[in-house]
């Protein structure tokens, strides 16, 4: 992708298994990309966001609503990421507002567990847009 954008996708996994995780990527190359989904750690499917600009960082929250299907959406808007994600397609929560000074990228699903064979994921709903004026506080 080389404009602004959004990019919207449902999740849907049974995370069960230290690090399983499931969500969504923008990516320029192997040291500037973007995750963000469910990862399952610390006994429980967490809410993350991993940002790998030359270095990675790593955040984590409790995640309350079912993990087995959520809702996520990244938009691209200049030079700043921002992505949301809901519990019921309707509400969304603020995940991660950063910077991403690169204008081509690939955008799309991710899923990963490095533990364990067989994580079945279903992603549904992918739809690419043209961002709301207000990404912070649109919904």
């Amino acid at each position: 992708m080389k404009d602004n954008f959004t990019f919207e996708i449902c999740v849907e996994a049974d995370f069960n298994t230290l690090y399983d995780q499931a969500g969504l990527m923008i990516y320029l190359d192997e040291k500037h990309w973007l995750k963000a989904g469910i990862e399952y750690n610390d006994g429980q499917p967490m809410i993350s966001c991993v940002l790998t600009n030359e270095v990675s960082d790593w955040s984590t929250g409790i995640y309350t609503g079912n993990p087995r299907k959520f809702w996520l959406r990244l938009t691209k808007m200049n030079e700043v990421v921002c992505v949301k994600y809901s519990i019921d397609n309707v509400r969304w929560t603020l995940l991660r507002l950063c910077p991403f000074h690169h204008d081509t990228c690939f955008v799309g699903p991710m899923a990963c567990s490095p533990k364990r064979d067989g994580l079945k994921v279903r992603f549904s709903g992918m739809a690419i847009t043209t961002p709301a004026k207000d990404i912070l506080h649109s919904n």
